[in-house]
């Protein structure tokens, strides 16, 4: 594959047509406006890093479910990396675990027949750090409702904490406390 932010155009020239001046002068232009497109279409690459207002305007454009413009930019791209998967598994155990690891450290759901449970029912296991609140709780209880079968009932929401460093509990407990705000502030 061609790589276009080296890539000259002057350099295909060979023979009678290499000698015009006019020539060259134009293909150095159009190497230059090639690769300032380039530079400018990088954001378009969906695995590439992207500046936190575009991907604000990415949610709006792609209908992102349970996007908040608090998360980090780190959860905001993982929310609309995981946005399509997510819609095209609605209704489905995959679906809340990865919805649910989008804002918490990780998620682990359990259907009825892994524990021995009435049929249509599921339980599961949320991994935080040390804080867990009425709050929290709340926002992981919408996004399970957003994300399971309407048909399929909660059994058992349990967290299971990890042991963080202080200042990642910090950290956590902040990004939770402004997704907890925003989410208030819309009921």
């Amino acid at each position: 594959m061609t790589d276009l932010s080296n890539f000259d155009l002057s350099k295909m020239l060979y023979g009678k047509l290499a000698f015009s001046d006019v020539d060259k002068a134009i293909l150095k232009a159009s190497s230059e406006l090639l690769h300032y497109v380039h530079d400018k279409a990088k954001v378009l690459d969906p695995m590439a890093e992207k500046p936190e207002w575009l991907l604000d305007n990415i949610a709006i454009a792609d209908g992102v479910d349970f996007y908040d413009k608090s998360f980090t930019v780190s959860q905001k791209m993982l929310i609309i990396k995981n946005s399509d998967f997510l819609k095209s598994k609605k209704g489905t155990p995959i679906a809340v675990e990865r919805a649910l690891s989008n804002i918490f450290l990780d998620a682990e759901v359990l259907e009825w027949f892994d524990y021995d449970g009435q049929k249509g029912h599921f339980k599961v296991y949320v991994t935080v750090s040390n804080v867990v609140s009425p709050e929290i709780r709340n926002l992981a209880l919408k996004v399970i409702e957003k994300y399971k079968r309407k048909s399929q009932i909660l059994d058992e929401l349990n967290f299971k904490t990890v042991n963080l460093t202080a200042s990642q509990r910090l950290a956590l407990a902040m990004q939770i406390a402004q997704i907890i705000t925003l989410n208030n502030s819309e009921v």
